[in-house]
């Protein structure tokens, strides 16, 4: 597994067009693969100044593909920083507690239709459900944004509207199979528009390894 930060230039008019379409930064981010399918790339938008986007895939970035594509000199400000982090992933243990952070799309399913879920109570109760699920439990949570979403669906007239929501707390680790299955794969819907990344972090800043 690997991690790495993205600084993107708002100079650059293909900067800018991907930062609003999420379609089209999944399609640029996926230029950093050979293989897209194989790498499983999740991302999310930390930070709008600067620009800054957390990428996680399971095989290394390789940004010389991007770089050398026609018209992307100067997409990035900085040179990206990556860094591998499977052994922090494989020493989780039943019981370890961590920091985490989830930019997610909450929603429930009614009448066979998706709907985003607008209240406090409820995004931290699809939180639960989710931890419950994925072999871990929430000790702590709150939302920290909230944010309504809409862009065009690439080459189509169609308006994609979703609710992203961030949360950010403390969770144990009760299944280490199941947890390390949801950091690799995500959680929820949205994966491939920024959503779905568990970011997570031991409690000492030193615990890397």
């Amino acid at each position: 597994m690997y991690l790495s930060k993205l600084i993107l230039n708002l100079r650059h008019p293909w900067a800018r067009r991907d930062l609003g379409n999420p379609y089209e930064m999944h399609s640029t981010l996926a230029w950093l693969f050979e293989d897209p399918k194989a790498a499983r790339p999740l991302w999310r938008l930390e930070s709008l100044r600067p620009p800054v986007i957390l990428l996680q895939s399971v095989l290394p970035p390789d940004f010389d593909r991007l770089r050398n594509r026609d018209g992307y000199e100067g997409y990035f400000r900085e040179p990206p920083q990556s860094k591998p982090y499977g052994r922090f992933l494989n020493r989780l243990t039943r019981g370890q507690v961590l920091r985490f952070r989830l930019e997610a799309n909450p929603t429930v399913t009614r009448a066979g239709k998706r709907h985003g879920l607008r209240r406090v109570e409820d995004q931290i109760g699809w939180l639960h459900r989710q931890a419950e699920r994925c072999g871990f439990e929430i000790l702590g949570a709150t939302v920290s944004r909230v944010e309504r979403r809409s862009f065009p669906k690439r080459g189509r007239k169609t308006v994609i509207v979703l609710l992203a929501v961030r949360f950010d707390g403390y969770l144990r680790v009760r299944d280490p199979e199941l947890f390390r299955e949801a950091v690799v794969n995500g959680i929820g819907h949205g994966k491939a528009l920024g959503l779905g990344l568990l970011s997570i972090a031991p409690l000492s800043p030193h615990a890397w390894g």
